[in-house]
């Protein structure tokens, strides 16, 4: 792998190890306020302008090349954030006076691949915005003695990002899978509901089972309560992720499978427990309902479910048409070697 020397800040090593390099202009200083960490894995590279500065308006050109605001920091700094957890992976820290003035020479970017958010391949994703911003700006991406990044340093850098991030997705998917008190063996999720089974209790043997709306037996108003901190579960989730799916498809049907709608009040039973999340979901279902003004948006998926619906049906009838089609084919050519059979077979009768 190429070695690049990158920058540290406050006492920061860098990260990939640092090679020997020529001398190259004193990095800028940028103001105390703008310090993000001192962590020993911190990874700062410098964008500087090819020319006197940088073209046009940095945060608008910095918003093209996919970075934005990073929400609830200081002074809202732009960086790159999880696309679906929001939380920063970098973030740019600029000399705001120099800024003011109009002379600033130098933009930092500051990346922990060991404290920031975990995406899955992150530095590439990264480094392929700081490329576009370079171009869109005029700037040079170098690194922390301001040497310039070759295409072989920077895929360095994305793929040292990548590997610790990779590796933290490792370490917590295996922070994740617990052993119950049984001995079943269980991937756990965020939601306390949904698994997926490993190893059942009192077994050696490995499998996979998912379980969508894992809940005990409860009775009913115990229950009821159990299922609405379920439902608050689920809210949670889907205000802190954009991406990730928990699968609710798959969770209502497991939560209504064999459920009774008016739970149970003489027994324990898990239907108290999905009464009192669906009370919640159909809740939120009719907020949700009573605050929507625009369903433009449903309706275009309305059109292209019944777009889709026009073209299978299309697809079916061709493939029909064909299959019919090679089938007489079929017939008439068995027909034909059989005429034929029939024409050699009389003509070594009369021989």
């Amino acid at each position: 792998m190429t070695e690049v020397s990158t920058r540290p800040h406050a006492g920061a090593t860098k990260a990939p190890a640092r090679t020997k390099a020529t001398p190259s202009p004193a990095p800028v200083a940028v103001q105390p306020s703008d310090t993000t960490s001192t962590s020993a894995t911190l990874i700062v590279l410098a964008l500087r302008p090819v020319g006197e500065k940088f073209n046009g308006n940095r945060v608008e050109r910095a918003e093209e090349a996919g970075f934005k605001r990073l929400s609830g920091k200081p002074s809202n700094p732009m960086g790159c954030a999880c696309p679906d957890t929001g939380q920063e992976i970098a973030r740019f820290v600029v000399d705001r006076e120099a800024e003011m003035h109009g002379q600033l020479k130098e933009m930092q970017l500051h990346v922990d691949p060991e404290g920031c958010a975990v995406w899955y391949r992150a530095g590439s994703m990264l480094m392929e915005m700081l490329e576009k911003y370079c171009i869109l700006i005029n700037a040079s991406l170098c690194d922390g003695m301001g040497k310039c990044l070759s295409s072989e340093a920077r895929t360095a850098v994305a793929e040292h990002i990548n590997a610790a991030i990779q590796r933290r997705l490792s370490m917590d998917f295996d922070a994740k899978r617990i052993e119950m008190p049984g001995g079943e063996l269980r991937d756990t999720t965020e939601l306390s509901f949904v698994y997926t089974t490993r190893r059942k209790a009192g077994s050696g043997k490995k499998v996979f089972e998912k379980t969508h709306f894992g809940v005990p037996a409860l009775h009913y108003h115990e229950g009821r309560a159990a299922g609405m901190r379920a439902a608050v579960e689920l809210v949670q989730f889907y205000q802190n992720h954009a991406i990730e799916n928990p699968g609710l498809n798959f969770i209502l049907r497991d939560a209504l499978a064999g459920a009774s709608i008016f739970g149970d009040y003489d027994n324990a039973s898990t239907s108290n427990i999905t009464i009192g999340f669906l009370e919640i979901i159909t809740e939120l279902v009719k907020f949700a309902s009573r605050h929507v003004s625009n369903l433009n948006w449903v309706e275009h998926r309305i059109q292209a479910a019944e777009q889709a619906h026009l073209q299978l049906t299309e697809q079916r009838e061709k493939e029909k048409r064909e299959l019919i089609e090679r089938l007489r084919k079929g017939r008439e050519a068995a027909k034909a070697k059989r005429l034929e059979q029939g024409h050699h077979d009389k003509a070594g009768h009369h021989a």
